[in-house]
């Protein structure tokens, strides 16, 4: 029912669709979570990692700060966290390496820019926090099977 829900947000692309996709998301990833504590029946003390809100503090400040220039080292510093802890718990967290996660925020927004706006695609790359237009091409690619110019023609 929300993969359907969110699949009809996307299609219709109504005012907040995003928000209405990230609220099922977020609400089909409670079921999960809950389904998983059911099967599995985990120890109190294993119930949630102490990292879990300063990792969703965190989640935050890269989706507000994405064109900006982000490494791992700035963001463990603002957070006052070990580079090499917070490297190891994000992955751990999310299921994406630091980097990995701040490149899914940025195509995603160009993916939204793609569809929104006429702008270059150069210019959209640097909107998104892309230093280098080769770079921004072969990840966009990469994560969405398609060139930045072809995923706007079909769009």
């Amino acid at each position: 029912r929300l993969l359907l829900q969110m699949m009809a947000e996307c299609e219709e692309r109504q005012p907040d669709y995003d928000i209405c996709v990230r609220a099922s998301l977020l609400e089909l990833l409670v079921c999960i979570r809950r389904a998983e504590r059911q099967q599995h029946r985990p120890s109190p003390q294993a119930d949630a990692h102490p990292m879990h809100q300063k990792i969703s503090e965190i989640a935050a400040y890269i989706h507000e700060h994405y064109p900006e220039p982000i490494t791992l080292e700035s963001v463990a510093k603002t957070f006052y966290i070990s580079p090499s802890y917070l490297s190891r718990v994000f992955v751990k967290l999310t299921g994406f390496h630091f980097r990995e996660y701040i490149q899914v925020v940025r195509v995603r927004e160009a993916e939204k820019r793609l569809k929104q706006t006429k702008d270059k695609v150069q210019a959209i790359a640097e909107q998104v926090g892309f230093e280098h237009i080769a770079h921004f091409n072969r990840i966009f690619k990469k994560q969405t099977g398609l060139s930045p110019l072809r995923y706007r023609k079909h769009s």
